[in-house]
């Protein structure tokens, strides 16, 4: 072929393609289609820079998602036939592709975190209530979609011929080219955005790869030979205790643990300290004054006479605020007009109270925090494990408690089904879950928060109505209590709690949620202080704390706690409170409480101070007992925004992105995490290294359902007939 006859072709070409333009309805959809999409993505990225990453992870993103949305719209040409009715099909496809992209965009752009389907809900909040309130700026939703679906549509419609041109009909062998070809430009773009994590939350945010992706990608891993055990204890977690089964590597408790739950071996028949006594049924063999029929002393945390449990046991009450800030407490970092909960701060200076300075919780959402503090349990890297890991074999604190005599229930004051918190929490032992409704029918005139739920003073009405209803003889209780008003909507059920000042609209809101929280709080603490005088009546262990922290709009875009990893995402008060009995606590007086901690730590704290030896698999460790920098530590994650994990250390903190590696690091004088030290500080990449090999550790051993054996959780022998001999005196003590 000549020069001439190409110049001949090439308006020939341009004739036939613009004929083809004319002609083909799916064609300009799927120009379209690409083009709305790099419109939306340009318009997030660049004009609303709501990602607050780098140029390099912006350009992959427009690059690989341009790559992506081509691939996408070959397949749907390629994949789905002509004729009939399959041009609606192909039609519905587009639509659904950009209204998903749009979806998605926005839900990042008010939470910088990537879209969930139950994020759904936001939408739907004004036809349940009449406030119009949304992480998701529904005004600008609707823009979008209109816009976005008005260009898709025009498009689809335009013509340049004809009307009654016929339409075009592609040979098979030609539509399955276009399939194969969209497919391998869909694969390739998710190379391309591998190479900046951070890209893929905007490169792939359709409808069509947004999932597959995510459950696909390999960003981090459990570098090879990496020992679990040694990856996720500390010296202080193991501290008494022996390893059960290799096969289950964290699963391990006390030598008459293990011999309480049938796999001590031999030596279960052996009797060390020579009081008659073998270690089957002898709770400490190394102490003569130990041992079945021994006077066991009152609230000292010491099971002596080998029950189960100390005498003069506890009830106990875990109390999760919601979103409970560090900021409203000058003793957690807070200051000015941010103090606004005097009561949480009059009881955390109590006689009867510790405070710990330094917790925090191993994520900044509710469900997997509250894994965390009832399992012990670091969240899943990538996945909700209270929904995709909820059938797992776990050894959690109600189960334990069960085995021990206690009723352990949960009340909650939202919709506990919400992440499947529900089947979750049944699944780790707990014997009722009460929801806003029961709370409703118990308590009268309970007032709503939208359709979320009922206000924390509900809750708070409803739990000392069920610690009141305890009689002496009564099995002890065990309940775990979450609030939910300062969750979003931030919804204010009196005017005069609000807290103007400076701050972001969203931490104005949260401020004065928690000053509205704290007046709830303070009537809940008078009710069980007057409780606690009452004679004969069981004591109470309180434990309070945060199911995560709360934001006060430091660093920019970090509206809310699942919207980043610093360290107010996830710092928030942990306060344990006796009423009246200070002694319950004693275990605790030589604890380092301005040292970091974590809710990892949080069951086998109270296994200890309620005198508790149990075969187990925590994560964490026991905060009354001796400790040292190792062990002082807490591991956050957040897969959601950009793959963070966050080490705080005694130190300073570290916060790990995901690839390519970056890390921030920053001094422990540095309160609000302002000033990086970058890869300056050595500590912090030791921390780092640490860090992230327990993170893929516990992730390894969730996917292969290795943290706990079922088999282990055969109950403990001897210590039942001992606890009902001990409940038989309680009850002839006090007249049963």
């Amino acid at each position: 072929m000549n020069l001439v006859a190409l110049r001949r072709g090439g308006p020939r070409r341009w004739g036939t393609l613009r004929d083809r333009w004319a002609r083909d309805a799916d064609l300009r959809s799927a120009v379209a289609y690409v083009a709305i999409n790099a419109a939306l993505r340009a318009d997030f990225i660049w004009l609303g820079d709501q990602m607050n990453t780098l140029w390099r992870a912006a350009t992959l993103a427009l690059v690989a998602g341009f790559v992506n949305d081509t691939g996408v719209a070959l397949g749907v040409l390629g994949f789905v036939p002509r004729g009939g009715r399959f041009p609606r099909a192909r039609a519905g496809l587009f639509a659904l592709g950009v209204f998903f992209t749009v979806l998605n965009l926005r839900t990042l752009a008010a939470l910088n975190v990537p879209f969930d389907p139950l994020m759904l809900t936001y939408l739907v909040e004004p036809v349940h209530t009449n406030q119009i309130e949304s992480p998701i700026p529904l005004a600008v939703l609707g823009v979008h979609l209109t816009l976005a679906w008005g260009a898709l549509f025009a498009a689809r419609k335009l013509v340049f011929g004809a009307r009654t041109t016929p339409a075009v009909v592609e040979p098979a062998r030609a539509r399955l080219l276009a399939a194969l070809a969209g497919v391998l430009l869909v694969l390739g773009s998710r190379a391309l955005a591998r190479l900046d994590y951070r890209a893929t939350q905007v490169s792939h945010a359709d409808g069509f790869s947004w999932l597959s992706f995510q459950l696909d990608h390999r960003s981090f891993g459990l570098p090879a030979g990496t020992d679990p055990r040694r990856a996720l204890l500390t010296p202080a977690a193991t501290f008494g205790d022996e390893f059960a089964d290799n096969r289950f590597p964290l699963a391990r408790g006390t030598p008459y643990a293990l011999c309480q739950a049938g796999i001590g071996g031999e030596r279960c028949n052996h009797d060390q300290d020579g009081d008659g006594t073998p270690l089957r049924d002898d709770c400490d063999d190394a102490n003569p004054a130990i041992h079945p029929g021994a006077l066991d002393l009152p609230s000292d945390g010491v099971d002596q006479d080998c029950s189960g449990l100390d005498e003069d046991t506890p009830d106990v009450l875990v109390l999760e605020l919601e979103g409970l800030p560090s900021h409203v407490l000058a003793a957690t970092g807070g200051h000015g007009v941010d103090l606004v909960m005097p009561e949480l701060d009059a009881l955390t200076r109590r006689a009867d109270a510790r405070l710990f300075t330094r917790y925090e919780t191993a994520a900044g959402q509710t469900a997997p925090g509250f894994a965390s503090a009832m399992c012990s349990l670091m969240p899943h890297y990538g996945a909700g494990i209270t929904r995709a890991y909820s059938g797992i074999a776990l050894r959690c604190l109600p189960e334990i408690l069960a085995e021990h005599g206690y009723e352990p229930r949960m009340i909650q004051n939202g919709d506990p089904n919400f992440d499947n918190q529900r089947a979750f929490a049944e699944h780790a032992g707990f014997s009722s879950v009460e929801d806003a409704h029961d709370i409703e029918r118990a308590v009268g005139g309970a007032q709503r928060v939208t359709h979320w739920g009922v206000v924390d003073a509900a809750l708070f009405h409803r739990l000392s109505d069920v610690f009141a209803a305890r009689a002496p003889d009564d099995a002890p209780l065990f309940v775990l209590a979450q609030s939910i008003s300062n969750h979003y909507p931030y919804a204010l059920p009196d005017p005069r709690f609000a807290r103007p000042g400076p701050g972001g609209a969203t931490w104005r809101k949260a401020r004065s949620t928690s000053a509205y929280v704290d007046y709830a709080l303070g009537g809940l603490v008078r009710a069980l202080d007057t409780l606690a005088r009452v004679p004969g009546r069981r004591p109470l262990l309180v434990v309070m704390s945060g199911d995560h922290g709360h934001p006060a709009e430091v660093h920019a875009g970090d509206r809310m706690p699942a919207s980043a990893l610093y360290g107010e995402n996830v710092h928030t008060p942990l306060v344990l409170w006796a009423p009246g009995r200070p002694e319950l606590l004693a275990r605790l007086d030589h604890a380092a409480r301005e040292a970091p901690c974590s809710s990892l730590d949080l069951m086998p704290t109270l296994l200890g101070l309620l005198g508790i030896q149990a075969v187990h698999a925590a994560m964490g460790r026991d905060l009354a007992l001796p400790s040292t920098g190792a062990d002082r530590r807490a591991v956050s994650l957040n897969p959601l925004a950009g793959g963070l994990v966050r080490i705080h250390y005694a130190t300073g903190s570290v916060i790990v992105r995901a690839l390519p590696p970056a890390l921030e690091a920053y001094a422990a004088e540095d309160e609000d995490e302002l000033h990086d030290l970058g890869a300056s500080a050595p500590e912090a990449l030791t921390a780092a290294r640490e860090g992230l090999a327990a993170v893929f550790a516990a992730k390894a051993l969730i996917e292969a359902d290795r943290v706990w054996s079922r088999q282990l959780s055969a109950p403990a022998r001897g210590a039942a007939a001992s606890r009902e001999s001990k409940r038989e005196r309680l009850r002839a003590a006090h007249g049963g």
